[in-house]
């Protein structure tokens, strides 16, 4: 994300830039500029664990206002010390000197599941984002059945039935 902020979004200049993580999927039409109105950023803001003080946007689902942050040299790295995942390392940079109206915090919803027994702890960002959440490094979510699970769930819950689907069966 830092190689990507530096050599990428900083040349193209946007208006707006973010980033949204591999595991989490739209299930609405979204509108970032609209929840960005009037903001410099916008994301699943967290606090860190360490500093009551502080927080961060988790990087995996975080935007900005270039105007806001191009002479900075961001950066999305984890800062665990303080209690803070990726996207930590941008609190001493940008987040401590924002106000409240500068932040637009995408509300999180626990969008808990049961599949057959099998327990599922996984988010809503925004009410827009689906986030399976760990699914790159959680056992139950690398599990072809599960990921079968999930995939239902989303067609079925989210995007109106699995009629469209290209695959029906596994």
């Amino acid at each position: 994300m830092n190689w990507i902020f530096h050599n990428i979004v900083r040349p193209l200049r946007p208006e707006l830039f973010g980033f949204l993580d591999h595991d989490c999927f739209p299930t609405v039409p979204v509108d970032i500029a609209a929840a960005m109105e009037g903001k410099i950023v916008h994301g699943s803001k967290r606090p860190a664990q360490a500093d009551p003080e502080a927080w961060f946007l988790w990087a995996g689902f975080c935007f900005f206002r270039f105007s806001a942050v191009q002479g900075l040299n961001l950066d999305f790295t984890p800062r665990f010390a303080s209690g803070m995942d990726t996207g930590g390392g941008n609190w001493s940079l940008l987040y401590r000197g924002l106000g409240e109206n500068d932040v637009s915090d995408a509300q999180k919803t626990a969008a808990d599941l049961d599949f057959d027994g099998m327990e599922a702890n996984h988010r809503m960002l925004g009410g827009a984002f689906f986030h399976v959440g760990g699914a790159s490094h959680r056992k139950l979510v690398m599990t072809p059945r599960y990921r079968r699970l999930i995939s239902d769930h989303v067609w079925e819950t989210h995007l109106g039935g699995g009629e469209s689907r290209l695959v029906k069966d596994p």
